[in-house]
This record gives structure tokens, sequence and C-alpha cells, in this order.
């Protein structure tokens, strides 16, 4: 049952939290927010580019060293694979907030200076910060998370 719980739990590939756990966390993170009348941000850092199985693989675990330095323990951090995109709850913080964190990773990617054989710098991100209110239905979160207008940061990677 342990082990169980946390396969449930964890992505021990990445070090991360599972894509269901960080789920269940949004949806009670919401909740709260709502209840209390605090703060909400979740951030998606989504990998653009087709890649190779292997570098995707690579660069997926250099980008979630990049977001594990740049966030606090108390934040839930998953791959989510349909997506190709990390996303991480930031309990107390707002949508300037998750920009900050952006801000953060692709700092900590841009001193990596990766580069594939043409010279452009690895990997290719998209930021996509979100304020949630709590008083959006789960579906309609990565809706607005997913499929909303790309709010690329000028410092990304």
């Amino acid at each position: 049952l342990d082990s169980l719980l946390k396969t449930s739990v964890d992505d021990s590939n990445l070090g991360l939290f599972s894509e269901a756990y960080v789920r269940n966390r949004i949806r009670e993170q919401a909740m709260l927010a709502r209840r209390h009348k605090t703060e909400l941000a979740i951030l998606a850092c989504i990998m653009d580019g087709e890649y190779p199985e292997e570098m995707r693989g690579k660069l997926a675990v250099i980008v979630s060293c990049a977001i594990r330095t740049s966030v606090r323990g108390s934040d839930g951090v998953a791959y989510f694979e349909g997506q190709k995109a990390f996303v991480t709850v930031l309990p107390g913080s707002d949508e300037e907030g998750a920009l900050i964190v952006a801000r953060k990773i692709a700092a900590h990617l841009d001193a990596l200076a990766l580069v594939d054989n043409e010279g452009r710098l690895l990997p290719n991100m998209r930021w996509r910060p979100l304020r949630v209110t709590g008083e959006e239905k789960e579906e309609e979160i990565y809706q607005r998370l997913f499929n909303r207008q790309d709010r690329t940061e000028e410092t990304a990677a």
C-alpha cells in the first residue's frame, strides 16, 4: 500500500510529484483560495519544439532541476506529459509572482547555455502564468492554462 501511494504521488524519473497529485493539489488550493480569499497562481512551462526522445528526456531532467531550485518546497510541481508542460502550483502568489518564478527558471536555463547542432538555445520554453480565483471549474483552469494566448516572457530561454 505504501509503494502504491508513493507511486501515485511521486514521479521518480524527474523528482517531481505525479500529474494526478498536482491536479488534486490545484483543486484543493483553489477551494482554499476561494474560502480564505487568498492568491493562487499556476505556472505552466511548456517545452516547445520536436526533440528526439532521448534528448527530450534529458531536457526534461534539466528543466525539472531548474524548476525545483526556483520554487518553494511547499509548491507542487509535476510534468503533464500530454501537454509537454511542467505545471507548478504557487499558493499565496499572484500572476506577477508566477512571472517572477518563470524568470528565475529561465535564468537557470540560460546560465547552462545549452545549444543544439545549429546553435539554437535549448530548451525552447513558453511560460504561461495563470491566476486562479477558485470560482472556475477545474476544466476551465486547464483550458485557460493550456489554450490561451501565449504570454512568453522576454527573458525566457
